[in-house]
């Protein structure tokens, strides 16, 4: 074999050989077919957002938020108003107690309760039927940003409309009159007025001075109870003026909701108990 003939016999090897390697090896590793589909990068789905819960809130913030469960309550309470449209609905606002410098985090709640109160009547509950109320709550304040159960509820049956006033003497100076929900009231029963009657022909004897101070519960916005305070001393101060005492020897007075004698009532029972005149004799010297 001639040496031309052994030359070209090795360079078609040689290529041979180059062709097998580069396509097999090198090219599918850093030359992509120009046809084939670029995979592109994936995105993370955003993580789903849950709404899991009836009505919250925020460390801080006022502003109310209705979830998923929300109708429901809001279905329950529609039908539990109209079975018995004479029953007051209270709304209870939650605040923590340090959440914001006191007396801001009474007021969050307050704006709380008034929030949902406002989704309530908008769903169809008359605003007269529904009162507003903050309450505090005494375990610790939540993280910033995390949600929390904004309010409650618990309905006035009209049971607790008809309660009568009552007298009470805790000592021979000291009386204490219990109103019926949200009165003054007009009208007094005859147990109470015969007391009050008694009590007029003592001072008229002894010459003695009376300070009578009205209470509320807390359901009710602070002014509101601040005045109905006032309204039941005043009430009382009248009735001993017609049976004949000195208008100038009676003081009356309001606390409104700040001095309950039952602190963080919950039952109708409780807070009729909060519901009160108190009337101190002063004995002249």
């Amino acid at each position: 074999m001639s040496n031309l003939l052994k030359f070209f016999l090795m360079a078609l090897a040689w290529a041979l050989l180059w062709a097998v390697s580069y396509y097999g090896c090198i090219k599918p590793e850093y030359c992509p077919d120009d046809q084939a589909a670029v995979t592109a990068p994936v995105t993370p789905a955003p993580a789903a957002v849950t709404n899991d819960y009836e009505i919250v809130s925020k460390t801080g913030s006022a502003e109310v938020l209705t979830g998923t469960l929300w109708d429901g309550e809001l279905n329950g309470l529609l039908a539990k108003f109209k079975a018995d449209p004479t029953q007051q609905l209270e709304v209870y606002g939650h605040y923590y107690e340090g959440e914001v410098p006191a007396p801001g985090d009474r007021a969050l709640g307050q704006s709380r309760a008034d929030a949902i109160k406002a989704i309530l009547v908008k769903a169809g509950i008359p605003a007269a039927s529904i009162t507003a109320t903050p309450r505090a709550i005494s375990s610790a304040v939540p993280a910033e940003g995390k949600l929390w159960d904004a309010g409650a509820f618990a309905w006035v049956q009209a049971a607790e409309e008809g309660q009568k006033d009552k007298v009470t003497e805790i000592s021979s100076d000291q009386i204490k009159i219990n109103f019926p929900y949200n009165e003054s009231t007009t009208r007094l029963s005859n147990n109470t007025e015969n007391y009050l009657k008694t009590l007029a022909q003592r001072m008229t004897e002894t010459n003695e001075t009376v300070a009578i101070v009205g209470h509320t519960d807390v359901r009710g916005r602070d002014d509101y109870n601040m005045t109905l305070g006032q309204k039941r001393a005043d009430f009382v101060k009248k009735r001993l003026v017609s049976y004949g005492v000195q208008a100038n020897r009676i003081s009356t007075s309001s606390m409104g909701e700040t001095r309950p004698e039952i602190p963080n009532a919950t039952t109708d029972a409780q807070h009729y108990e909060n519901r009160r005149a108190i009337l101190t004799l002063n004995r002249v010297q």
